[in-house]
């Protein structure tokens, strides 16, 4: 199978792939991440800040650790999706965005962006699809813990409708949203 095909097959959780463009024109492509694309993550992990990594994990991290990277693309697909934002040519990765269920009804999202690329709309595209698999999952809701400081991430959960608490730590919010 061709590179191109390769990237354009449906995949797990029957899920086509999904061209989008983001606000500088480039094309991206959407897919269900694999567990084979644990490959692709040094790559693209040396394309986020450690700043935009501490966001992510909640923690201060130069790099993502071998082990957690195979935790992130090895997960099971009954309690959980996640998408990964392939740039067509190249087949390089640059955002993932997943759920994973925490109990019958609920389950909790994450997304992580190139930080080169934040502020071209595929953060919110990784975010939407991230709600249709909740929403796959029979999830009622979705719930994140952000640091009060992620700004970019509290505006885009803002503007998806999710409701905000205090978590239990002064320097985190919980972001909810009840899906319909």
């Amino acid at each position: 199978m061709t590179q191109a095909a390769e990237i354009e097959r449906r995949d797990a959780f029957d899920v086509p792939p999904r061209r989008i463009v983001l606000a500088d024109r480039r094309e991206v492509l959407l897919r269900p991440l694999r567990p084979e694309d644990d490959a692709l993550y040094p790559e693209f992990d040396s394309h986020v800040s450690d700043e935009d990594r501490r966001l992510r994990f909640l923690v201060a991290m130069r790099e993502i650790p071998q082990n957690q990277i195979f935790r992130l693309t090895h997960f099971d697909r009954k309690h959980g999706r996640a998408y990964a934002a392939i740039e067509p040519g190249s087949g390089r990765l640059l955002g993932v965005g997943r759920v994973h269920r925490l109990s019958d009804d609920e389950g909790e999202y994450a997304v992580l962006v190139r930080s080169d690329l934040k502020g071209l709309g595929l953060g919110h595209a990784l975010m939407d699809l991230v709600l249709e698999g909740a929403k796959e999952l029979g999830l009622r809701s979705v719930l994140g813990l952000i640091l009060r400081e992620n700004v970019n991430m509290i505006a885009l959960c803002r503007e998806l409708g999710f409701t905000f608490s205090a978590a239990g730590e002064a320097n985190l919010v919980e972001a909810r949203l009840r899906l319909s």
